[in-house]
């Protein structure tokens, strides 16, 4: 199935970024592209990763301390 996209003022701000953005999900084969739209959005985002920091940080040294080959 092929998926057309609709990208309008593409030529500078955000549109240009979604577009390149875009181009390189397809073209590296990803198979999701969800732009985080709003305030809200982004700040759960933002929550999110802070949070997995955080997670990775507390499992730093047994990670890296354990080898598998």
């Amino acid at each position: 199935m092929s998926k057309v996209w609709l990208i309008t003022d593409a030529n500078s701000g955000f549109g240009r970024a979604f577009a390149e953005a875009a181009i390189a999900a397809l073209a590296s084969d990803e198979t999701s592209l969800r732009p985080a739209l709003g305030d809200d959005s982004i700040d759960a985002i933002h929550a999110h990763l802070d949070q997995v920091r955080a997670d990775l940080d507390a499992w730093d040294e047994v990670g890296r301390g354990t080898k598998l080959s």
